[in-house]
């Protein structure tokens, strides 16, 4: 695919509708960005997290006066619902419903990732705005190409209930600054310890390699521990060649070659190009320069 060539990634994702004059506080108290100073009509992202800060939802968020339209990037749409309806007391001044589907039109090439390039949300009489119309929409097979190698993490692998924010490369999504939040507590104790247990990490195979497998540090011993799994994958079907995300322990992060289980097929690791390091490692970086 053209480095310089813009496509659209186009898609339809469910949406929720939260109403009344205290939608910007509930929101700011269930999800992980700051939200009170947001400007009405921006679409920005954010997580919405268990009480033990493992990643449930990624959502995109537009605010209106005294509302906000909910966008289920990746999560359950149902799960969501319940987990808001279960919190909302009168005195939120607030009331939730669920939505008609929006199209939801994403401007990218292979160079932009998830934060920098452009969306907007069409309602069904709205059409594709003139401006976009020249260019192509991204096949599911081009799609899922652009997700991986950048590490947008909404896949079920990635987001399976058991991985954070940080691990996923998404700590640009956590305000580490505002008040108290549905998770905050554990996210506040991982921005302030020596790193998460384990990251995502871009792997390519000129073998086929599947979703699940384990990966280790070097060709099978029987004493060695998995220091990995894969939790996407998928197949070039020109070249043959493997490629996906994992989820690598700590120990191994700086390995560049990671190998299957009583194999000697290898995968190549580097680090997503969207990956936005745990906030310790980069405070780690700042001081030793």
């Amino acid at each position: 695919m053209c480095t310089e060539k813009i496509f659209l990634w186009d898609d339809s994702f469910p949406v929720l509708q939260l109403k009344g004059k205290g939608t910007r506080d509930f929101l700011n108290g269930q999800t992980t960005s700051e939200i009170l100073s947001v400007r009405e009509g921006l679409i920005f992202r954010t997580c919405w997290l268990t009480a033990i800060g493992k990643l449930r939802a990624l959502l995109e968020i537009r605010l209106g006066v005294d509302e906000a339209h909910i966008l289920i990037l990746a999560g359950n749409k149902d799960h969501l619902y319940q987990g808001f309806a279960d919190v909302i007391f009168p005195a939120d001044k607030v009331s939730l419903k669920s939505i008609e589907n929006i199209r939801r039109i994403q401007v990218l090439n292979t160079k932009d990732n998830l934060s920098k390039s452009n969306v907007i949300w069409l309602e069904d009489n709205e059409q594709l705005p003139n401006n976009l119309k020249a260019y192509e929409t991204l096949t599911n097979e081009k799609f899922e190409y652009w997700r991986l190698r950048q590490g947008v993490p909404i896949g079920s692998g990635e987001l399976s209930g058991e991985t954070n924010p940080f691990e996923l490369g998404l700590s640009n999504l956590v305000s580490l600054n505002k008040g108290c939040y549905l998770g905050q507590e554990t996210m506040a104790k991982l921005s302030r310890s020596s790193g998460v247990k384990q990251q995502l990490r871009f792997w390519q195979s000129d073998k086929f390699v599947s979703k699940g497998q384990q990966l280790f540090s070097s060709v099978l011993n029987k004493n060695d521990k998995p220091i990995g799994v894969i939790t996407s994958a998928t197949v070039d079907k020109i070249s043959g060649f493997s490629f996906g995300l994992a989820l690598i322990k700590k120990i191994a992060l700086t390995e560049s070659e990671l190998f299957l289980a009583d194999t000697t097929i290898s995968v190549r690791i580097a680090v997503p190009f969207a990956f936005v390091p745990p906030p310790n490692l980069i405070k780690n970086i700042i001081s030793k320069k």
